[in-house]
């Protein structure tokens, strides 16, 4: 029994130490092992090992700094936060070669991406692309170079990174690893992403740090051998704080063995009242927080996000006489509202309130109405001014009251 280290308790070494044992005892692993011994130079040369500074390769950036290849980068959020539509963009945008979303593309044209999907089928991951096709104007053909496989797909169905031994523990799934080594080695893409990463590892337990970190150095080192950037798609823990990278659920060796995370964070309630956001759009906007940055400077200017809605060409009628309704990633570019950037609390209050009265218009005879400025004639019922001063004295009406209970001098 080797001794733990520091950062292993007693149980995880003995469980990796099993693991260890299992792995290398299946036959094909002790062939390949004997293989790769007699490849290995019987004397190690210590000049292998020097640092030169001639031929040092740039690093190989493929979607801004976001996305690296050789390397893996973590998006994660809470469900419906935005970030499949976002990986779905990002994929998008390295088929195309275009920055449609506005981060440069690097490489030149001619690069592929290949999304998996193990939560969604392929029918609604083709709804998904075309949304973002249409939204930003890409044609079927420009497209030909993005590969998707959802849950339904064979290859989905028996791919998994982690399966139990015989001893239930959580073990590489190694057969899982050589169906992805085949998958990547026909299709060659520039970015590979796997959507979501729990459910590629229903074999085993996520929260496993020793068999997790192996399976990030697994996905590592076929980024390494294949020159691509590897995507994962991710959850954040419940009630965790989600502007940082330990709110990421499942083993920390998720987060600490990638090189870049970045989370989508739905817009607040603040931030609406600051770049005058209608409330009922707010859930619209998401902002991309840079968690981790091991290979770039993190920014401290999270760029914006929009979910459009698009229709898609599919009606079936009578059953179905309009298409699906399917959301689309875009750039957004907020700027803070004049009026916010000098008001104080209470008019940044008030200005929210008469928006969301705005919003939330009329109920007149049981159906929904627009508010009017008019305050006479025909549309008098729709006069906005009485229910804008009501909303304005709900907003200010702590500071009367404060006002009101202070001792005069």
């Amino acid at each position: 029994m080797s001794m733990p280290d520091a950062g292993i308790s007693a149980a995880e070494d003995a469980a990796l130490e099993e693991q260890i044992k299992i792995l290398l005892n299946r036959p094909h692993v002790v062939a390949r092992s004997r293989a790769v011994a007699a490849t290995l130079p019987t004397a190690i040369d210590p000049a292998a090992f020097r640092v030169s500074f001639s031929g040092i390769r740039h690093r190989q950036w493929l979607y801004g700094v976001d996305l690296v290849r050789g390397d893996i980068t973590v998006t994660a959020s809470p469900g419906g936060a935005g970030k499949t539509s976002l990986a779905i963009g990002m994929a998008a945008c390295i088929a195309t070669g275009k920055p449609l979303l506005g981060e440069q593309i690097w490489g030149g044209g001619d690069l592929k991406a290949l999304y998996i999907n193990a939560e969604d089928s392929g029918a609604e991951m083709r709804r998904r692309v075309a949304s973002f096709c249409q939204h930003h104007n890409i044609a079927e053909q420009d497209i030909n170079r993005l590969y998707v496989a959802g849950t339904d797909d064979p290859q989905v169905q028996h791919l998994s990174l982690l399966r139990t031994s015989d001893k239930n523990l959580s073990v590489l799934d190694l057969e899982g690893f050589k169906q992805l080594d085949s998958l990547l080695d026909a299709l060659r893409p520039d970015l590979f992403i796997l959507d979501p990463l729990v459910a590629l590892c229903g074999g085993g337990n996520v929260n496993d740090n020793t068999v997790m970190s192996l399976v990030m150095r697994g996905l590592k080192s076929l980024a390494i051998k294949f020159d691509c950037a590897v995507l994962i798609v991710h959850h954040t823990r419940k009630g965790g704080d989600q502007t940082n990278a330990e709110a990421i659920s499942g083993a920390s060796a998720i987060i600490n063995l990638a090189r870049h995370a970045v989370m989508p964070m739905t817009m607040t309630d603040e931030e609406a009242k600051w770049f005058g956001v209608l409330p009922s759009e707010r859930l619209q906007y998401f902002k991309l927080v840079d968690a981790k940055s091991n290979l770039a400077p993190r920014s401290a200017e999270a760029p914006w996000y929009q979910l459009a809605s698009e229709e898609l060409p599919n009606a079936e009628p009578p059953t179905y006489p309009r298409g699906d309704r399917v959301q689309a990633v875009t750039r957004a570019q907020l700027t803070r509202e004049k009026t916010s950037a000098f008001a104080g609390p209470e008019q940044r209050a008030i200005r929210f309130e008469i928006l969301k009265l705005i919003d939330r218009g009329l109920t007149i005879d049981g159906e929904q109405a627009p508010y009017t400025p008019n305050s006479n004639g025909k549309n008098k019922t729709r006069a906005i001014l009485d229910d804008a001063m009501a909303v304005v004295e709900k907003a200010t009406r702590a500071r009367r009251q404060h006002r009101r209970s202070s001792p005069r001098n």
